[in-house]
């Protein structure tokens, strides 16, 4: 793996002979790809003008494609499916970097069990890790969820910080108005970039045997659509560990 300008994952990955440079990301509902890129790599788009909200609440079309053929090193995934956005949903000006696509949640489900490490290695064993443990894994929807300290977040590979929702705010609301530093925050993808009122905090998280303390994790104060979970996880925490199994055979995810 190699980490892109966001300093996100990025896997090389290869469809009718050529290659891209894609993010892993375990926050993204479904695969993702440029228009641009859709085309360079000869993907079956099906023009389907679907409107997907971007955090500023401006919808975009969007467009679906057919990737009969997807390789991740030497594992084939057939007829994967991709959202098509315009190339300019998919740029960051502010760092001047185009995405190309994102491996979403969909493909890396089918893979069973993944492993990323800190030193950059993308591992998908034969056979998934069978494990003792208890379960920490869900799936609302198309989304992955962990169980941390009797609360669920949402688990995102895709996201550089970790970021808490309202459910978290309402929960511990006095220490927070009291100990929390009134900011906006601001939040982008695809469509641009918005901000809401918030706060930083400070917040030790209890994963496996060992307490994750950050020092600056921002807090959304109100809701933006309808969360029900306490936050977003991102790779603040899990750099915090060599490696990551994420297994959906058996449900977990366990930190080393």
């Amino acid at each position: 793996m190699t980490k892109d300008k966001a300093s996100l994952k990025n896997l090389k990955v290869e469809v009718n002979g050529d290659t891209a440079s894609f993010i892993f990301d375990t926050g993204a509902n479904l695969s993702t790809v440029s228009e641009s890129v859709a085309k360079r790599l000869h993907m079956d788009i099906i023009r389907a003008d679907i409107d997907v909200d971007a955090i500023t609440g401006i919808a975009i079309k969007t467009d679906l494609a057919v990737c009969k053929q997807l390789k991740l090193g030497n594992i084939n995934i057939s007829n994967a499916i991709f959202l098509v956005f315009p190339d300019s949903a998919l740029y960051i000006p502010q760092i001047g970097y185009q995405i190309n696509g994102i491996i979403g949640f969909p493909v890396i489900e089918a893979l069973q069990e993944v492993q990323l490490t800190q030193d950059d290695f993308f591992i998908v064993p034969k056979r998934p890790t069978v494990t003792k443990k208890a379960s920490n894994l869900a799936i609302d929807g198309l989304s992955p969820l962990i169980a941390i300290d009797g609360k669920h977040y949402t688990f995102d590979t895709g996201a550089e910080n970790t970021i808490l929702y309202a459910p978290f705010y309402e929960t511990y609301k006095q220490h927070i108005e009291k100990y929390g530093i009134p900011t906006k925050v601001a939040m982008g993808g695809a469509g641009g970039n918005v901000e809401y009122d918030g706060f930083v905090i400070q917040h030790t998280f209890h994963i496996g045997d060992k307490p994750i303390a950050l020092k600056k994790i921002n807090l959304l104060k109100s809701k933006i659509k309808n969360e029900t979970v306490y936050g977003n996880i991102g790779q603040d925490i899990i750099r915090q560990f060599s490696k990551m199994t994420l297994n959906f055979k058996d449900m977990f995810i366990h930190f080393n």
